[in-house]
């Protein structure tokens, strides 16, 4: 039998540093605020000044050097296509509202009857397009949401990038929401703003045309004279949608921070509940489901106070958006009406003006209807980046100078070359250690119950690079760590056998 050694590394100055120092300064590591260490975009706030322009074209630059990029630009274009079809039927929609009232003014039931198969033919035209669009535009979420979801997952379970993100992040980043909750929402809102955005822009574009050429010639009573302003049912139109659009923004704008502070309080509530579940036996064993119901409630009225806060200011841009809206029911006609009583409009060109202004109003009132989804789109994008630089940084941190490396061994030796480990702050714990394990030695680690002997294990195994010096290692496929907490994946029996080598089994 090989005698088994009980070791303890030593220090500078002949000092001892025993294996209950290290691991009681490695829960006190855990339990201080990290400073050095602390991840600086999860800090961040949408208020903070950082352009949503910037993360996107982050995001976009990340999604371009991956094979799917050609797949969702496909898919892109298509929908782009059928919409601009689209708008050029709500174009030919406008002017068979002209044709459709002027006939029924002329009393002319032969042409009203023309013009009613003339509009079963635009609107079977209309519907092909729009259920085409609407298709392209879920195929599109689901495309743009499989590649950030495995983006991400790809980046966050690279090999020991989990448990350092979760001792270096400055608050409870909950990846599980993170990637399955914000990410389904960016990847949703993404397609539905940015194909809402895009098709008002067109319709913008195409019904002002239309709204310009129907004021020629018409004079307005100003100031005691008739005055002709060109184009006038444009500007009115343009003044009336970015006094609503100045309106919303002033009133809503709080709502993107509202928003973030939910999610973060959602995800935090639901946190609780799971450790809950996780640890009900122990729980149960210590009569505590009373303190855990207070630790849970503190968590629950987070989120209520959140949501009252996000009711009033929901209540007020409510004032404004449907307020807005309901004007539009009247001010074409209005606008209009100086026209159709000169004469220069007859009842078919009055109802395509009214037509024409009100989607002009509605291409404009784009974003005073969409603010509040908006703000929501903005707090997702920003918890995605935020958790994207979170694990980028984690990388940047163990690869950064002044850290613990870890470098192979050939003889199979396992040995600590003036191995320093400090805290998260920066506190040195373990200075200048030395020593080695050679192959066929027992090494006992000794130290009271509690106390964190795994520390070394885990600068070992690379969980741990706080620190300097080097830790040399044997191959990796002559290794094998065994956590303290037990762990079984999920899957079938032979494959939770070979992990982490489930791959390699066979059906």
């Amino acid at each position: 039998m090989k005698k088994t050694n009980s070791v303890s590394l030593s220090g500078k100055a002949g000092d001892v540093t025993s294996i209950d120092d290290v691991t009681r300064a490695s829960e006190r590591a855990i339990d201080q605020p990290p400073a050095e260490a602390l991840i600086a975009a999860e800090s961040k706030r949408p208020s903070d000044g950082i352009p949503a322009w910037k993360e996107l074209k982050v995001l976009f630059a990340a999604m371009l050097k991956s094979p799917a990029a050609r797949r969702i630009f496909l898919i892109i274009g298509a929908a782009v296509f059928v919409l601009v079809l689209n708008v050029i039927g709500e174009i030919r929609m406008n002017k068979w509202q002209g044709s459709f009232f002027r006939a029924i003014e002329h009393k002319n039931l032969h042409d009203v009857w023309k013009q009613a198969g003339t509009f079963v033919v635009i609107m079977l035209v209309l519907l092909s397009f729009v259920v085409t669009q609407n298709w392209l535009l879920e195929r599109m979420k689901i495309r743009w949401r499989e590649w950030l979801t495995g983006h991400l997952l790809d980046s966050w379970m690279a090999p020991g990038r989990a448990y350092r993100l979760n001792m270096t992040s400055a608050e409870r980043l909950n990846p599980d929401q993170r990637i399955q909750e914000d990410v389904r929402n960016f990847s949703e809102m993404s397609g539905d703003l940015g194909m809402g955005a895009l098709r008002s822009t067109l319709m913008l574009v195409s019904f002002v045309g239309v709204l310009w050429g129907m004021s020629r010639g018409i004079s307005l009573p100003l100031f005691g004279r008739a005055v002709e302003v060109p184009g006038y049912m444009v500007w009115f139109a343009l003044f009336y949608a970015l006094l609503g659009s100045w309106a919303a923004a002033r009133v809503g704008r709080p709502l993107i921070n509202l928003n973030e502070e939910r999610y973060t309080n959602e995800a935090n509530l639901r946190y609780s509940l799971v450790r809950v579940s996780d640890n009900a036996e122990s729980i149960s064993f210590y009569n505590g489901e009373r303190d855990e119901r207070t630790i849970v409630n503190i968590s629950l009225q987070e989120v209520l106070n959140t949501l009252r806060t996000l009711s009033f200011a929901h209540a007020r841009l409510t004032w404004i958006a449907c307020g807005h809206g309901w004007m539009v029911v009247i001010l074409p006609v209005l606008v209009a009406l100086p026209g159709f009583l000169q004469g220069k409009l007859d009842f078919g060109g009055l109802m395509m003006v009214v037509g024409a202004f009100n989607q002009v109003q509605q291409s404009l009132r784009w974003f005073v209807e969409n603010f509040a989804k908006i703000a929501d789109w903005r707090s997702s994008l920003h918890r995605v980046m935020a958790f994207r630089a979170a694990v980028q940084t984690v990388d940047e941190q163990s690869t950064a100078a002044g850290y613990i490396r870890l470098e192979p061994q050939s003889d199979d030796t396992l040995e600590f070359d003036k191995t320093s480990i400090s805290l998260l702050d920066g506190e040195v714990v373990i200075a200048d250690a030395s020593a080695i394990v050679k192959p066929g030695e027992r090494v006992l680690l000794m130290g009271e119950s509690g106390s964190g002997k795994s520390t070394l294990f885990r600068a070992a195994g690379g969980l741990w690079p706080w620190g300097s010096g080097a830790i040399k290692l044997p191959p990796k496929e002559d290794i094998m760590f065994l956590p303290q907490k037990p762990y079984i994946p999920l899957g079938t029996l032979a494959a939770a056998l070979a992990y982490p080598n489930s791959s390699k089994v066979g059906d």
